[in-house]
């Protein structure tokens, strides 16, 4: 999952106005920090959510006031959250193993890449969803990757334009194995995303909107399930194994055809040439990352991460390139457009590949993996950022 939103008190309301508080500085900040985020409260719930507030705010400052920092942290709709909340906000688990790499063609060329790319220039890209109380991340990278890639094909060939829903992949993609969750606002992986919209097609999103919740699968998702049920084995093969790494080609009669989808990819674990590839020859890519330490960020060149990241998030990366001379990557986020750079985090790229730092994610077996996943999994990149890539695949 990554995100679940939980109040964990359950009190009788009151409104902030009302509760009896001092006048000091803090708590006025406090106060109109409240006014904008949270609508009620009663008092054991404000002095829990003030100390939190005074405590990131400390660390906020202590932070800022370092001169050799690359990112500034900044106050944001987390702050006054409790660490529960905030670890709520995560949670996304991903492959199951290293996995060999089979067969595609761009992913191991050496060749020289451009000095930055993005792709913001995409209507796709400028829309930042709030993945809200669900654990959809997973849902949300996916549909906004497919829709920017839709849009890419559009204007090279003419074709359709579109957008995709993420309810209907929260409310209708299974996930027997418990592959990055239980499934639904408990979490999945963008590989199941991306075989079922392949194989089932998939709806636009004013069609079937996103509500922040799951439910029943719509009676128009299961009948064009029910059609390819034979499908589902295919599926989860697409999950587990070996089949998992490389090109997954769509087949002749699989409803992804409808608007022009031939297939999906991953691409090979920990390696930075095959991603910056796919980034400029095909679009924005759906990457695993370790996000804990983003909660607070605001502007800058993220540098944060642990040299051991636990990953637990999924996002959108959109770009490359450089801001005042330290060299980043270019991340969109699901978590509205008031956290970060309006949405987005610049987050530390390495000039060379050999200086990309890796460690050992020892939680793995907590935020990662199908269920019965392995302790320790290998992670490189700044956040553990080359772990795992998917992107889909437009054609005629």
């Amino acid at each position: 999952m990554c995100v679940n939103f939980m109040l964990f008190f359950a009190m009788l309301a009151v409104p902030i106005s009302s509760v009896r508080v001092g006048v000091d500085g803090d708590r006025r900040a406090f106060n109109s920090h409240l006014a904008e985020h949270f609508e009620a409260m009663g008092t054991p719930e404000y002095e829990v959510r003030f100390q939190h507030y005074k405590k990131r705010m400390a660390a906020i400052q202590e932070h800022n006031s370092r001169h050799e920092r690359t990112w500034t942290r900044g106050v944001n709709r987390f702050t006054a959250w409790t660490d529960e909340e905030r670890a709520d906000l995560l949670g996304w688990r991903g492959k199951s193993a290293e996995l060999s790499f089979r067969s595609l063609s761009i992913a191991r060329k050496r060749k020289e890449l451009p000095a930055s790319v993005s792709w913001e220039h995409l209507n796709a890209v400028q829309d930042i969803q709030y993945q809200g109380v669900c654990a959809s991340c997973w849902a949300i990278t996916v549909t906004s990757t497919l829709t920017a890639h839709a849009e890419i094909y559009a204007q090279a060939t003419k074709g359709l334009n579109r957008t995709f829903s993420t309810q209907e992949l929260v409310d209708c993609v299974s996930n027997p194995h418990e592959c990055g969750g239980q499934g639904g606002c408990q979490g999945a992986t963008p590989e199941l995303a991306l075989a079922y919209t392949m194989m089932f097609g998939l709806a636009e999103s004013s069609e079937y909107p996103y509500q922040g919740r799951q439910s029943v699968c719509s009676a128009q998702a299961a009948a064009r399930r029910q059609s390819f049920v034979s499908l589902s084995a295919d599926m989860e093969n697409a999950q587990l194994g070996e089949n998992a790494v490389g090109t997954h080609e769509s087949r002749p009669d699989d409803l992804g055809r409808s608007f022009n989808m031939i297939g999906w990819v991953r691409l090979p674990v920990n390696e930075r040439q095959p991603l910056m590839t796919a980034l400029v020859e095909h679009g924005p890519v759906v990457v695993g990352v370790a996000a804990a330490e983003w909660l607070d960020y605001e502007s800058g060149v993220f540098s944060g991460c642990s040299k051991d990241p636990v990953l637990d998030h999924v996002v959108v990366l959109v770009g490359y390139g450089s801001l005042d001379g330290v060299s980043h990557w270019r991340i969109q986020n699901s978590w509205s457009d008031s956290w970060g750079d309006k949405g987005y985090l610049n987050l530390l790229r390495h000039e060379q590949e050999a200086d990309e730092p890796c460690g050992i994610d020892h939680q793995f077996e907590k935020g990662g993996g199908c269920k019965g996943a392995p302790s320790d999994f290998p992670v490189c990149g700044e956040c553990g950022i080359f772990s795992n890539s998917v992107f889909p695949l437009f054609g005629s």
